[in-house]
């Protein structure tokens, strides 16, 4: 499938919704127009995890650390919180 039919099954488009994308971040100046297209149109905040792939496998232990002992029924806010911290 291409990116835009994943996005269109997603469903994506709900006020509920929050979205996150993992990426890795190159040294070039296109970062920032890549993080300001997702944000603007498609209403997906991009989370950079590193400058290299072997840095993912470290950044999802963290995040699933972080995640472990959230009770489906907390708030949303409170996972934004924590998939925001740095």
């Amino acid at each position: 499938m291409e990116e835009d039919q994943v996005l269109a099954k997603l469903g994506l488009d709900s006020n509920d919704t929050c979205a996150f994308a993992l990426m890795k971040k190159d040294d070039h100046k296109f970062n920032n127009l890549i993080e300001g297209y997702y944000k603007e149109r498609q209403s997906i905040q991009i989370e950079w995890y590193g400058t290299s792939f072997e840095d993912l496998p470290v950044f999802v232990k963290k995040l699933a650390d972080k995640l472990i002992g959230i009770d489906k029924d907390d708030e949303n806010e409170k996972l934004r919180r924590i998939l925001l911290d740095e």
